[in-house]
């Protein structure tokens, strides 16, 4: 009795702890010597069979839950694309706008770069007749060109005013035009 005691003992054991799967004589062999054991075995074979369904019906769950996503990824990115294409197409309505606005900004920076230029000169020849005009007492000057050289000089005054006030005028326009670029780019 003993024995049988320790040899079933010991098969439980080695049983439970899964070192290696047990061959049908084993289970025989078991069962000779404890017939009761035959329900325990036939319980883990009800168990073991509802443990594999349960996993098989997770493993088909994941499996469609996987499709289902991969499903949802693929119209996803097919939505993105076509939004992303429509997007730049509508962007692209505001080319002709931008072009015109970078050809604005091109020419006001010719144009201001030029009556820059302009006013320096004028600014010179202002100072050289003032100069002039100053040292006319140590020239030998006849009064009608000293009149001359101060009408010339009163119209260089009045031609740099005009020209600063256009060059301010066209610096906020130049200044406006790249603001309406940074806007149309936005």
């Amino acid at each position: 009795m003993v024995k049988n005691f320790l040899f079933l003992t010991f098969c439980f054991l080695f049983l439970v702890s899964g070192c290696a799967p047990i061959g049908q004589e084993s289970l025989d062999e078991i069962t000779k010597y404890d017939p009761s054991f035959k329900e325990v075995l036939a319980k883990k074979k009800e168990v073991d069979s509802r443990i594999n369904f349960l996993l098989n019906q997770l493993h088909d769950a994941k499996t469609m839950a996987y499709a289902h996503i991969r499903t949802i990824k693929d119209k996803f990115n097919e939505q993105k694309r076509d939004i992303n294409s429509k997007v730049s197409d509508l962007k692209k309505q505001l080319d002709p706008e931008r072009l015109q606005v970078k050809e604005d900004i091109e020419i006001l920076t010719n144009t201001v770069s030029t009556k820059k230029a302009m006013f320096k000169n004028l600014m010179s020849t202002k100072k050289n007749l003032t100069n002039l005009v100053n040292q006319q007492k140590t020239l030998t000057v006849s009064p009608e060109d000293v009149s001359k050289w101060q009408e010339k000089l009163e119209s260089l005054n009045e031609q740099i005013e005009a020209l600063g006030k256009e060059v301010i005028a066209m610096e906020k326009a130049l200044k406006i035009s790249k603001i309406k670029l940074i806007a149309l780019k936005q």
